[in-house]
């Protein structure tokens, strides 16, 4: 038994030293730059292009193995006026191999010297990445069988080593260049420095990288690790910081975990404040669009923690700096075929004009007809249809076309296609709206419902501000049943339907004065003086519009506006769709205001006004046809009541009960 040991020991020992000596000699007896032709040859047959090494091959086996090599070409396909493919200057690989006998990893030297990558499109389309390497024949292979001892699908994996270690790993003066012939571009980056030292499973890995971007400096520094003794199956620290083009810097810092099972991450993101139209021209590229303010986008930051996996996500503590607004908020994704999203924001301000497009400046005098804007596609509402929704967003003040709300609360629900707004409350110049909205994206073209009350909003500055037009004054009562369809403003207007009331009490219509009309019209014919106004306007105590919607044409039967000398009567019809006035007022004369100091006893002529123009650009103009016409009838039958038909009436009685007071 022991001299079966022995002889055991001795013929390990024997074929270790064999090999050991083997290791030791080969590479004084064997030039591989000897073979150098063959492997060129071998390569190339094997990635069809062509393939060259300049400089030596260096091989040694003992005490470290090393593969060195210098300047090797990888070339393109013929037809390029690009010589390589791939360049490598210089690359030394060093491992100690008694260390692979305990599956352990011990490299002391991994470095490449100014590698360079160059990807090119010729003016046909083809890329000279396409057909690298002969294609392999189409066959089916043999499902593997089953190893004894391995984990079955689904089962966490772990690595098949148990040490790793590097001692340098470096890239260095690394370049990858985009050339694009067909659109004339050309994309670089260069001097990518990459260098880590001291790696291994137990000690995290701190690196450093940089780069320039066209030109343009990149970073990145920081830690990732320790991996652990089991790597994949623990925790990952990271603690990163991304630097870009001297315009932007990220910080990563959290874990990563379940490598080789179900990956997790638990990450907290911070970025400092950067200019997002100085960091898109450090990117050389422009804006999608100019903003009407200049300073809008140059100040912008976020920060928020985010975790998750492979199916859902949560983002929290998000806040999002955009220029002067600060946003708030926390949001959940899951599902994401068919995405249930959680979320509640809160905005603390914005002025939405600051960042739409600045108005387009109209051309003086006439000038050539603009052609029609392309037609836009139709939208594609399938993603919405999938979607969960469960939101909730709070502003406190918003600007949006000059328009001012404030304390802004909305709570929107929505599935399979139809979202709840409920409620959608704000408030609006010294007053208050709520509403509730159904959106239904459901069919091929949206339909929306909605409810609204309106209470105590001043008219005349919202007017103002949205028309930059004096047209009514008043604080503003309101009840509406509005529905609509379609997804753009035209479609809108067609489609708006509905009914409601509108009450504006305590105001004035601005730039008429009615009761200056009747005294003109007095005065002409009795040769008083007609008093006049430098700001016409008729003040009203309480105007009351009762109204129906039908696709986009608004129509009131029975508005009434109380005054001090009037009492009116309204109807007509606004259409939506061009904008355009069409209304008939009759007043009638109070008999008296003695409540205001004024006991004179009023009656005779009352004067129609027809109301036409546009929205923006309202026509207030005097019916005296209508006037005179209703006045003579009037007249003829009064002094016609109780006497004799064929009486004659005489001009100056007719004149006297025209304008008799």
């Amino acid at each position: 038994m022991k001299k079966g040991l022995k002889r055991a020991f001795i013929w390990v020992g024997g074929s270790f030293l064999f090999i050991l000596a083997l290791l030791i000699i080969i590479p004084f007896f064997i030039d591989l730059n000897d073979y150098k032709p063959k492997i060129e040859k071998f390569v190339s047959e094997k990635v069809n292009r062509p393939f060259k090494v300049n400089g030596d091959i260096k091989l040694k086996l003992f005490p470290l193995a090393q593969v060195a090599f210098s300047d090797l070409h990888l070339g393109n396909p013929a037809g390029y006026q690009e010589k390589d493919f791939l360049s490598i200057k210089g690359f030394d690989f060093r491992i100690k191999l008694l260390p692979l006998l305990k599956k352990e990893i011990q490299i002391k030297k991994f470095a490449i010297v100014e590698p360079q990558i160059t990807l090119v499109k010729s003016k046909n389309g083809q890329a000279n990445w396409e057909g690298l390497g002969k294609a392999a024949p189409e066959t089916k292979p043999a499902p593997p069988e089953p190893i004894k001892g391995a984990p079955k699908s689904g089962q966490p994996t772990a690595l098949p080593i148990k040490a790793l270690s590097v001692e340098e790993f470096s890239v260095k003066n690394a370049a990858l260049f985009w050339i694009d012939h067909q659109q004339a571009t050309r994309k670089e980056i260069k001097e990518l420095n990459m260098n880590c030292k001291e790696i291994s499973f137990e000690r995290p890995i701190r690196m450093t990288l940089s780069a320039l971007v066209d030109k343009k400096q990149i970073s990145m520094q920081g830690s990732i690790g320790p991996l652990g003794k089991e790597p994949g199956k623990g925790a990952v620290p990271m603690d990163v910081v991304i630097k870009l083009f001297n315009e932007l810097e990220l910080k990563i810092k959290g874990k990563i975990t379940g490598l080789t099972d179900e990956p997790q991450f638990d990450l907290a993101l911070e970025t400092s404040h950067f200019s997002a139209k100085k960091l898109m021209q450090a990117m050389g590229m422009e804006m999608p669009y100019k903003t009407s303010r200049p300073e809008a986008l140059t100040d912008l930051a976020f920060s928020g923690k985010i975790m998750g996996n492979a199916k859902a996500m949560t983002l929290s503590d998000g806040l999002f700096q955009l220029d002067q607004s600060k946003f708030r908020f926390n949001a959940g994704f899951s599902e994401f075929e068919k995405p249930r999203i959680d979320f509640d924001g809160k905005l603390d301000q914005i002025n939405v004009d600051h960042y739409l497009p600045p108005p387009e400046k109209k051309p003086a005098g006439p000038g050539p007809t603009a052609e029609p804007a392309a037609k836009k596609g139709k939208t594609d509402y399938a993603p919405l249809r999938k979607m969960v929704l469960n939101a909730k967003m709070q502003i406190g003040r918003l600007i949006v076309q000059k328009i001012t709300l404030t304390d802004m609360s909305m709570k929107t629900t929505g599935r399979n296609g139809i979202f709840n707004m409920d409620p959608f409350n704000f408030k609006l110049y010294q007053g208050a709206v709520e509403s509730k909205t159904i959106l239904d994206v459901s069919r091929e073209s949206p339909q929306t419902r909605t409810a609204m009350r309106v209470k105590g909003v001043q008219v005349g500055p919202l007017i103002r501000d949205l028309f930059d037009k004096d047209i009514l004054e008043g604080k503003t009562e309101a009840d509406m049943n509005l529905k609509m369809e379609g997804d753009d403003l035209s479609a809108i207007r067609r489609s708006l339907s509905g009914n409601g009331e509108m009450v504006f009490r305590d105001g004035a219509i601005v730039g008429v004065d009615l009761t200056a009309m009747v005294q003109n019209i007095q005065s002409a014919f009795s040769g008083q003086a007609a008093a006049t106004e430098k700001k016409p306007r008729t003040d009203f105590t309480e105007f009351r519009m009762p109204f129906t919607l039908t696709n986009g044409l608004f129509e009131t039967k029975n508005t009434a506006m109380n005054s001090p000398f009037f009492r009116i009567q309204a109807l007509g019809k606004a259409n939506l769709v061009n904008e355009s006035l069409d209304f008939r007022i009759e007043p009638k004369i109070v008999t008296t205001i003695a409540g205001q100091g004024d006991a004179t006893q009023r009656k005779g002529l009352t004067v129609p006004v027809n109301v036409t123009g546009t929205f923006s650009d309202p026509k207030f103009k005097p019916d005296l046809g209508g006037m005179l016409k209703k006045g003579v009838e009037k007249i003829i039958t009064d002094q016609l009541q109780g006497g004799d038909k064929k009486k004659k009436i005489k001009a100056e009685d007719l004149l006297k009960g025209l304008f008799d007071e």
